[in-house]
């Protein structure tokens, strides 16, 4: 008797499971970021009326000249929110929000365009993130969702209203932009190990196609320094031109090096060339000091190979 109940009591579990699906079909509203973001292309166009409650993980209301860019993840996972008129009030990172609207198709991969979104309270950040490499966000798999990378910051280029970061990964180098904020030194994480998270974003053609991809992290917050820079960076240990790129066991990410030499070729802002003993090297330096040929300068940057030969990226010198 016992098992028969207990087979029984198994089919009604199952059949009313199939009823609360098909009722949830029925109603025809999505209400999870996930199921809105995995539609196809051409579902997505049929304008699927979507209902979330859903914490903002980033807002940006200059990125983009068409709308504002906005991330926000429930439990299920992350999806864009394609804003067409900035509100008079922004909204925040960490916003609890009810959004109303219906599916689109995006630019790459299908979004939301809002009818009505409120703010209901205060939410959280995702707790977990996913681990992503640079060949995995080229997959177009984590596109919008909560990921988070390792590597060295290379670079900070910044403007009025953004800043971007370049880290470098064992795979790959990848970039993470951000609202700027005021009082914040962004260079001071060049040459830092970080775990930055943010959401991944797609970078994309006319055709709709994956070009590229990038992060959106929400502010510092998101940005964990797993080693700091130096202080100071022009204090690194001198390195010859004749020891870079040598082979160094366990190393996967180089750091900023510092090299010395005499002036023989410079164009502020686009090349400086040196002579160190028999040892020539040019690089790349955007910085616009005059030097003249014959001055002794230090200049750091992160080891690299162009043309078959050792140089340096992302430099900085001074006299």
């Amino acid at each position: 008797m016992r098992c028969i109940n207990a087979r029984i009591l198994g089919v009604l579990i199952a059949i009313f499971a199939v009823c609360t699906a098909h009722a949830a079909d029925r109603s025809g509203v999505i209400t999870q970021a996930r199921s809105a973001h995995q539609v196809t292309q051409s579902e997505a166009g049929l304008a699927h009326p979507v209902h979330l409650r859903a914490t903002v993980t980033y807002y940006d209301a200059h990125i983009d000249r068409r709308h504002a860019a906005m991330f926000v993840c429930d439990r299920s996972g992350c999806i864009f929110v394609r804003i067409s008129q900035v509100p008079e009030s922004p909204f925040h990172v960490g916003d609890l929000i009810e959004v109303e609207g219906v599916t689109a198709p995006g630019d790459y991969a299908p979004v939301i365009d809002p009818t009505r979104i409120k703010v209901v309270g205060r939410g959280s950040l995702p707790a977990a993130a996913i681990k992503a490499t640079v060949p995995l966000l080229l997959s177009g798999s984590l596109d919008g969702q909560w990921v988070e990378v390792e590597g060295v910051v290379h670079a900070v280029h910044g403007s009025q209203t953004n800043v971007t970061v370049d880290i470098a990964t064992p795979q790959g180098t990848v970039s993470a932009i951000s609202v700027r904020e005021d009082g914040k030194n962004y260079e001071a994480l060049i040459d830092a190990l970080v775990r930055l998270r943010g959401n991944a974003a797609p970078m994309f053609n006319r055709k709709r196609q994956l070009a590229g991809v990038h992060l959106f992290f929400p502010s510092l917050k998101t940005v964990e320094v797993l080693r700091p820079a130096p202080a100071d960076p022009f204090a690194v240990p001198m390195e010859s031109v004749a020891d870079l790129l040598q082979f160094a066991p366990g190393v996967e990410l180089r750091h900023r090096v510092r090299v010395q030499g005499r002036v023989t070729l410079a164009w502020p802002g686009r090349m400086l060339c040196i002579q160190q003993s028999s040892d020539g090297m040019c690089v790349q330096a955007t910085q616009r000091i005059v030097v003249r040929p014959g001055e002794l300068v230090d200049v750091i940057g992160f080891p690299a190979v162009s043309n078959f030969k050792p140089t340096l990226e992302d430099v900085s010198f001074r006299i």
